[in-house]
């Protein structure tokens, strides 16, 4: 809201004030400093905060305010399979990420008409970012934000292979595991819940970075390449999954490791340039092997190498979740 509100109008229209981001901004620390804006933020706090405190004192434990419906005395045939379960367990999420992968995407895009212009007096350290060059800034503009996307999907990718986790922890896991579905089922049908999420996040990435940038430089053939451009960090992102799934296989209490491969890779990623930093250094990360479309050509090599590593490391974290004891904690 806070960036649609700069777009609308240079120094933030109304809509930014929808944004507590935008509160802490209009404070306009190094310009014209106000208290105003400051003290709106940590009232809201406290209000939220005070209301939280009575939400917790009315409601059961385990529990929200709207009791839930009782649901049917017998599951509907659909969910029978450990990979429906694990779709309907993540349906929400992967409803949510896409819509706002979507929305900043298209927010992104509709900027592309306007990146040559704002863009073309950059230092050269940090035109390098985007191309290196004032000739292909939107190339790298819209090469540039994909990467971030990938980013972001690689996000969702870490908190559903998390639920796996979680299920252990909590002992959900253990009734279904009494059932004829095996260890190695319920594992792989919530990775595969989690790599179908990732081909959906990317597309309405894709396409919402897309159809900005063709509605901003008046070049339609955009949104098709966007999508293209997104999509082929397919690969990259479930090898991120692949890692995770790797960790819980093998040492599920050092799970939350894979935070550290995602974000510095994509810190090197994205400043390594600027720092001069060798090509080796981000090698870590999956996302740093996918070519930054539509400003570097495809790279059919690195896309199957990719997809294969991903395969070898998730027969790996499922092997290890075969013959591994439950942890509960």
């Amino acid at each position: 809201m806070r960036g649609v509100g700069d777009v609308l109008e240079r120094h933030g229209s109304a809509v930014s004030w929808l944004s507590p981001i935008a509160w802490s901004q209009q404070t306009r620390a190094f310009v014209d400093p106000r208290w105003g804006p400051l003290a709106l933020s940590f009232g809201f706090a406290a209000v939220a905060a005070a209301a939280a405190y009575r939400v917790v004192d009315r409601r059961d434990l385990g529990a929200g305010l709207v009791p839930p419906r009782p649901g049917r005395d017998e599951a509907a045939p659909a969910l029978a399979t450990p990979f429906a379960l694990a779709l309907r367990l993540q349906r929400g999420s992967i409803a949510g990420w896409g819509t706002g992968l979507a929305l900043t995407g298209l927010f992104y895009g509709s900027l592309a008409g306007s990146i040559a212009e704002s863009f073309a007096n950059l230092p050269e350290d940090i035109l390098v970012l985007m191309g290196g060059s004032t000739a292909n800034l939107v190339d790298g503009f819209l090469g540039l934000t994909g990467y971030t996307m990938a980013f972001l999907a690689s996000c969702f990718v870490i908190l559903s292979v998390r639920r796996l986790r979680s299920e252990e922890q909590s002992g959900r896991i253990e009734p279904v595991l009494t059932t004829a579905t095996s260890r190695a089922g319920w594992m792989a049908s919530g990775l595969s819940v989690t790599a179908v999420g990732v081909v959906a996040l990317l597309a309405l990435a894709g396409l919402g970075t897309g159809l900005g940038a063709a509605a901003s430089t008046g070049e339609p053939t955009r949104a098709a390449a966007s999508v293209w451009a997104h999509v082929g960090y397919v690969p990259a992102v479930p090898g991120i999954a692949a890692i995770a799934a790797a960790l819980f296989g093998l040492v599920p209490r050092a799970f939350d490791l894979v935070w550290v491969l995602v974000v510095c890779g994509y810190l090197v990623g994205s400043f390594g340039p600027i720092l001069n930093l060798p090509d080796s250094a981000g090698a870590f990360s999956p996302l740093n092997h996918v070519r930054q479309m539509p400003l570097e050509p495809f790279a059919a090599g690195s896309f199957v190498a990719l997809v294969a590593l991903a395969a070898l490391v998730t027969a790996a974290g499922l092997a290890a979740f075969r013959r591994r004891d439950l942890l509960s904690a």
